[in-house]
């Protein structure tokens, strides 16, 4: 059984380390805009990030949830259920990221809207 050398362990740490440089510094950006999808047994609406904030007033199952959409996150101010996780859970900004409040059944969603001039990747028969 071979045992490995000093050298082999210098450049495992260093092709280790250069992956996890590039994994958080790599930016790569599919999106210019994020759309917000709100979501509840009643409607589904959809909203962008605007310069002025707003409240809203989301009917679900249990009751009416508050919403506020600020310039860059969003927020569950407040939600007819009975353990506030959805309130709890804090502020959103990133596509991806969501708030979900089981009891009242309201979904919000950070979603990334493609680029206009993002075409067809591949065409497959």
């Amino acid at each position: 059984m071979k045992r490995f050398k000093i050298g082999d362990i210098i450049v495992t740490l260093l092709l280790l380390g250069l992956a996890i440089y590039l994994l958080l510094t790599l930016n790569i950006k599919k999106s210019n805009r994020i759309k917000i999808e709100i979501d509840s047994p009643y409607s589904k609406r959809y909203y962008t990030f605007s310069k002025n904030s707003r409240t809203l007033f989301v009917k679900g199952k249990r009751g009416i949830s508050k919403i506020v959409i600020a310039t860059n996150y969003v927020k569950m101010l407040d939600s007819a259920c009975p353990h506030k996780l959805c309130v709890k859970q804090g502020k959103i900004s990133k596509p991806g990221q969501s708030i979900i409040c089981l009891p009242n059944q309201v979904i919000i969603k950070l979603v990334a809207e493609p680029h206009k001039d993002a075409g067809v990747d591949a065409i497959c028969h």
